[in-house]
């Protein structure tokens, strides 16, 4: 997919955005859309997470398959516990199956639903990665501490989770706008 100035980043997503995403995701894919855009997590780690870790009753989520061999336990958000409550999701294995295997779902599988969607909706430079700059971008904005993000989106250096982090002109405004307290 193309990348935000050939920079190899996927572009960020807004709010709405992700929303207008969800509403056109196949129920076979908006569960994999949700948890990852509300957690922050990497696709493979929304498509490979077993039933047992997704805890609805104390609301959290344990990522077990993660890049860096260690899980995470992610608490979850209102509209996402109200997204999954309104899926089928197993009580047992992959909560994303695959019809076809014995496994999960696929990353491409999941990257050609979003790519179709996003040229939809006109969205360029959108990748199944966007979902988690999107969440670690508008947590900052919004004045999350950067150790706070890290420990939601699995980061194990700031260096590396800010890189995930873009900086808009408003951003920039409030920052300078620190100077006068």
């Amino acid at each position: 997919m193309p990348t935000i100035n050939g920079k190899g980043q996927a572009s960020t997503l807004s709010n709405d955005d992700i929303d207008k995403i969800l509403s056109l995701a196949s129920m076979t894919y908006r569960g994999v859309f949700a948890i990852a855009a509300f957690t922050g997590c990497r696709i493979s780690e929304a498509l490979s997470l077993d039933a047992k870790f997704l805890d609805l009753k104390c609301g959290s989520i344990t990522f077990t398959e993660t890049k860096t061999k260690t899980d995470r336990t992610v608490p979850i958000d209102p509209e996402l516990m109200e997204i999954l409550t309104g899926l089928d999701l197993p009580i047992h294995g992959y909560l994303f199956s695959s019809p076809k295997t014995s496994g999960h779902l696929t990353r491409s599988g999941a990257g050609k639903e979003l790519k179709a969607i996003c040229d939809d909706l006109g969205l360029v430079g959108v990748s199944t990665h966007s979902f988690r700059r999107s969440l670690a971008t508008v947590l900052h904005s919004n004045g999350a501490p950067l150790k706070s993000i890290a420990s939601i989106t699995g980061h194990k250096s700031l260096d590396s989770l800010q890189r995930y982090i873009d900086i808009t002109p408003e951003d920039q405004r409030s920052a300078l706008a620190l100077r006068r307290r």
